[in-house]
């Protein structure tokens, strides 16, 4: 074996010296405490260091200005080209709330402008913006301001700037409040109540939907706009104290709101009521309601009760409710059933075969695929709307597509042609070219682009420049940026 040298061992301890004395090194430098190895005061280090390198010395606001960045401070600094107006405060800069907030003021007197009524709408949308990325800093000078403009702005229709403004500060109960009161103090509909409206529903404060709820019933001029509003506020509370809004005394407009929300919730103790009330009522239209309801529940045993009312009841609304939920639960039985309606020649075969359209149960759609050869065409076009809600497609459900893009009846291949767009995958894409070329119409051959264009390969694009040709002029320039924007996409991976 070689002999070790002795200098091995000194040459070691040399390099561990070194190494220590460059790690001291970098530990102290920049600070000069002696505290070294303190990691509070490392992290204070770091911190300013990260200070000095974006906005320079501290305490000096011209030294902020000039480190920042040059597009930042080109917003500051010139005109929109458009408008003629400061250019919109550059999206993410919260560096001073209280220079947003004065930007905020700015914008709120250049909308009461009356010079700038045709500009006013790009600058609406800069201050719901700020105000957004504010939230709670904003200041309280800010939202007086903007109470003032939703009650005294003219013209009167740019009161609903200030209420989309006061909707982008989520969740501040004091604002939510202050609406509350101006709504009352409002009575009649008007562009200031639409605001505070819009308002209320932006800011999402559940502790004002009681307050809401009162208003409906009472004779209001806007109770519709008032339903949406608590919808869009949402959550358990709403949607139970608007199923109990439920009743024969309402306004059509008014219970149509409510009945579009309801038909969305799936709460299990609402669904449950509303079985159990379709026992008891006598009130047609409160049971049409509760028969939409139903259908959220996704539960196969009720679908016997609903086929229940549609055999026992004879009035169209409730048979239409039923259908569509019966679309909604879904199953195989349902499934066959609503095909032996829609191809029965009935009064109720239309809808039938219009609510194929909702089914988004596989094993349903998979009843329908089978049939597709005895399917009227409304019935072949509904189901290619059904796919076009599917997450994916299985290999029976593409070839019933491929089949749609053949098909007699124009509206039956264009809604395949989506279908296969929204769905379609590389295999798609030769059907979809036979299609485009076979296409009479420009409307046709639009949308079999637009299908290649959503399957998105470098395929799909290469295929859809060929196939520009017999567009106009200008829908070939549009489509084409689209089918070159994908291959540049691609070339970028």
């Amino acid at each position: 074996m070689p002999k070790r040298s002795k200098l091995l061992p000194l040459l070691g301890v040399v390099t561990g010296i070194a190494l220590t004395a460059v790690l001291l090194t970098q530990i102290l430098d920049g600070d000069g405490d002696g505290d070294a190895f303190d990691r509070a005061d490392r992290d204070a280090v770091a911190r300013k260091r990260r200070e000095r390198s974006t906005t320079g010395t501290a305490g000096s606001s011209n030294t902020v200005a000039k480190r920042r960045p040059q597009s930042d401070r080109l917003a500051y600094q010139t005109l929109d080209p458009r408008t003629g107006l400061p250019a919109r405060t550059p999206e993410g800069d919260l560096s001073n709330a209280d220079e947003l907030s004065k930007r905020v003021l700015e914008l709120i007197e250049l909308i009461a402008d009356p010079k700038n009524v045709n500009k006013s709408w790009p600058m609406a949308l800069e201050l719901k913006s700020i105000l957004r990325k504010l939230g709670y800093r904003v200041h309280p000078a800010v939202i007086d301001k903007l109470f003032v403009m939703l009650q005294e702005m003219e013209p009167a229709t740019s009161r609903r700037y200030a209420g989309m403004a006061l909707g982008a500060i989520h969740g501040h109960e004091k604002i939510a409040e202050r609406l509350i009161k101006l709504l009352h103090d409002h009575p009649k509909r008007s562009y200031t109540r639409m605001g505070v409206l819009d308002a209320l529903g932006s800011i999402k404060v559940a502790s004002v939907l009681p307050k809401l709820v009162d208003s409906i019933g009472i004779g209001l001029d806007d109770e519709k706009e008032i339903v949406q509003t608590i919808s869009r506020i949402g959550g358990l509370e709403a949607s139970e104290a608007l199923y109990a809004k439920l009743s024969d005394t309402l306004r059509p407009e008014t219970r149509a709101a409510i009945e579009e929300h309801l038909k969305k919730t799936r709460i299990p103790s609402i669904i449950n009521d509303a079985a159990r009330e379709m026992r008891e009522t006598t009130d047609k239209r409160k049971l049409a309601s509760l028969v939409a309801i139903l259908g959220n529940s996704r539960n196969p045993k009720h679908a016997r009760v609903l086929w229940n009312v549609l055999e026992t009841e004879t009035d169209p609304r409730v048979q239409r409710n039923a259908l569509g939920a019966l679309a909604k639960i879904g199953g195989e039985e349902s499934a066959e059933r609503l095909l032996a309606l829609g191809q029965g020649g009935g009064p109720l075969a239309k809808s039938a075969l219009r609510e194929i359209g909702r089914v988004s149960d596989p094993k349903s759609l998979a009843v329908f695929t089978k049939s597709w050869d005895s399917l009227p065409a409304d019935g072949r076009r509904s189901l290619m709307f059904a796919l076009r809600s599917q997450p994916r497609l299985n290999e029976a459900a593409v070839t019933t597509a491929h089949k749609g893009l053949v098909d007699a009846d124009v509206s039956v291949r264009r809604a395949a042609a989506g279908a296969l767009g929204r769905r379609g995958r590389e295999e798609s894409i030769d059907a979809l070219t036979r299609f485009i070329e076979k296409a009479a119409r420009n409307n046709e051959r639009m949308t079999g682009l637009k299908a290649l264009e959503r399957i998105g390969t470098v395929k799909a694009a290469e295929k859809g420049l060929e196939m520009l040709g017999p567009l106009t002029d200008g829908q070939q320039r549009i489509q084409r940026r689209q089918f070159e924007s994908i291959l540049n996409r691609h070339v970028q991976r």
